[in-house]
């Protein structure tokens, strides 16, 4: 069976880091792995926090071809399309 990977990359909003964490757990739980740093082989990158972190994680790695979504733990969250409400 293969390997399925999701990147998960959070703020350090308290927030933020409870959300990545249930996330994570979840995510585990349902047989993927989610890795400690980034892995080029994933096919999700999740952002967790506002606007600015979902930027912040695009241009650290430098734009991937690998499908991104976004949850808003912040203010306005135009870039992000969940609540971590609708995990």
């Amino acid at each position: 069976m293969e390997t399925r990977l999701i990147n998960i990359f959070a703020n350090e909003d308290a927030y933020s880091m409870e959300t990545r964490r249930l996330l994570r757990r979840k995510l585990q739980q349902s047989g993927f792995m989610v890795p400690n740093d980034f892995s080029p082989q994933a096919e999700l990158i999740v952002s967790i926090g506002g606007d600015g972190s979902f930027l912040k994680t695009l241009h650290k790695y430098n734009f991937p071809d690998i499908p991104f979504l976004g949850i808003n733990t912040g203010h306005l969250g135009f870039f992000q399309e969940l609540h971590p409400n609708d995990l």
